[in-house]
């Protein structure tokens, strides 16, 4: 289970970069994007309709299909980007299947690709410098005694805790 901080659509194209094998939970409107939405079908990515329980339902268990089929899964955990590069809280759904799965979770951090595109544009803007950070994955043997919340939580503290460290810098 891959989880990352989200702050723009360049974080897309950015992750993309590592060359690690996963499958994307995307937001079922980026599907309808031209050149992302053939990427992410043609890649069979994992569609949510978030304000459906029923997407939620199916999301989770092709989430856990893929795993048991060697993919690795990338999320967003905080659902949406986030308008100024603050980090948001999480939603549970990736710790979840991680539990369930007993599989490791490997945080990534991103900073400033706010800055590069912001929420409202369209056009990235000149000569920014965008911090990727991959961490050490976190052996499921470490939080298997976690609820979903906690482990929520605990990685939101890594991930914040590598984004202050950036960001001093």
């Amino acid at each position: 289970m891959m989880v990352c901080n989200h702050q723009s659509m360049l974080d897309i194209p950015i992750i993309y970069r590592v060359f690690l094998h996963f499958k994307w939970v995307a937001k079922a409107s980026l599907f309808r994007v031209p050149i992302i939405g053939w990427n992410l079908w043609l890649n069979r990515c994992i569609r949510i309709e978030r304000s459906s329980t029923k997407s939620q339902r199916k999301m989770l268990r092709q989430c856990v299909e893929n795993i048991k089929n060697g993919s690795s899964i990338m999320i967003f955990p905080e659902g949406t980007r986030s308008r100024n590069g603050e980090l948001r809280a999480f939603k549970e759904g990736a710790f979840l299947i991680a539990l369930q799965q007993k599989t490791d979770v490997l945080p990534i951090v991103l900073d400033n690709s706010y800055k590069a595109l912001p929420e409202k544009g369209i056009i990235p803007k000149r000569k920014q410098n965008v911090c990727l950070h991959i961490l050490q994955p976190v052996p499921y043997e470490t939080f298997k005694t976690m609820s979903v919340r906690q482990l929520s939580q605990y990685i939101h503290g890594i991930i914040a805790d590598e984004l202050a460290l950036i960001r001093r810098f």
